[in-house]
């Protein structure tokens, strides 16, 4: 479980999709760099606190849980073997 904080929309972006596709897929929390304050920090940080348990059953349900069986899976398959 992770709290993600991607830098702003004044980026890439790159680091903004990246969280909300942790988010969206269950795994983190994610607060965008221009709400941040002590109050949304200490919220952000007890909410990932308390749904830790729900984030790791997640990740432990998850197909892609295993990337180095996933990755050698793709290298054999377009490798021909």
């Amino acid at each position: 479980p992770a709290l993600l904080i991607p830098l702003s929309r004044g980026s890439r972006g790159d680091q903004i999709l990246n969280a909300n596709s942790f988010k969206k897929q269950g795994y983190s929390t994610v607060l965008e760099e221009e709400t941040v304050t002590d109050e949304t920090l200490y919220d952000a940080i007890t909410e990932t606190y308390e749904n830790r348990h729900t984030f790791i059953e997640t990740m432990e349900k998850s197909q892609l849980n295993n990337a180095v069986d996933t990755i050698m899976q793709l290298i054999n398959q377009y490798a021909g073997n």
